[in-house]
């Protein structure tokens, strides 16, 4: 046999043998590869309403209709610019009263932005409009499990009782909350998720630099809700 039909017999050899690796069925399925995909992407074409129902933060907008998954279905957006307003007062958790970490325990009802930024921030209902881009509701955690959720609202604008001297702050704020069990995001009918916590950070630039911020996600004793339904 001439060196050159070894070298063939053997390469074929060898690729039957990959071949064969590759083509190896998996234990679970018995019509391998036609298999389904046991992480699907997300329906594409489906399409979600939100809304924040029975607290003291709100959609001035109103329902946040017409939402869409990203490719791995770990957030929700639209293409379109929203308004958020804090109507009232909320409770907030209090850890310098329970330095023990007992809930519940005495609390402040605070304007959140103000409470925390009351150099920028004149007390009272702050109402603030998100471009669409700067906003979305996202998921943490494996596809098809509870996980938490949170709203995410970056480079705010048109902040109502910003102080004028202050308009170029730069403010993000998010609303945070754990899906329930056995719901999923996004969800295949409706959920109802209970915003129990909040993130807010906002700065100004030039000679004064001023920092301010929520030093952590502070826990929320009057619960926020946001609702997320499938339209189709």
């Amino acid at each position: 046999m001439n060196p050159r039909t070894l070298f063939l017999l053997i390469t074929l050899v060898f690729l039957g043998f990959s071949s064969s690796a590759l083509m190896a069925k998996p234990d679970k399925c018995d019509d391998w590869p036609n298999c389904p995909n046991p992480d699907p992407d997300p329906d594409v074409t489906a399409t979600y309403t939100a809304q924040l129902i029975g607290g003291d933060f709100v959609f001035v907008t109103g329902e946040l209709t017409g939402l869409t998954a990203n490719s791995r279905g770990t957030a929700l957006s639209g293409d379109f610019d929203i308004k958020v307003s804090q109507q009232s007062p909320v409770e907030i958790y209090d850890e310098s009263a329970c330095p023990d970490g007992s809930v519940p325990c005495p609390s402040d009802e605070v304007f959140i932005f103000n409470y925390h930024c009351p150099k920028l921030v004149d007390p009272g209902a702050v109402t603030f409009d998100v471009m669409a881009g700067n906003w979305s509701i996202n998921h943490i955690g494996a596809k098809g499990t509870p996980g938490h959720v949170y709203i995410a609202l970056r480079n705010l604008e048109n902040i109502s009782l910003l102080k004028p001297r202050y308009s170029k702050a730069d403010f993000d704020f998010d609303l945070h909350g754990d899906v329930a069990d056995g719901d999923i995001f996004p969800p295949t009918d409706s959920t109802v998720i209970a915003l129990t916590e909040y993130k807010l950070w906002a700065g100004v630039g030039g000679r004064e630099k001023i920092l301010c911020n929520s030093d952590g996600q502070p826990l929320l004793l009057s619960d926020i809700k946001l609702k997320i339904t499938r339209d189709n």
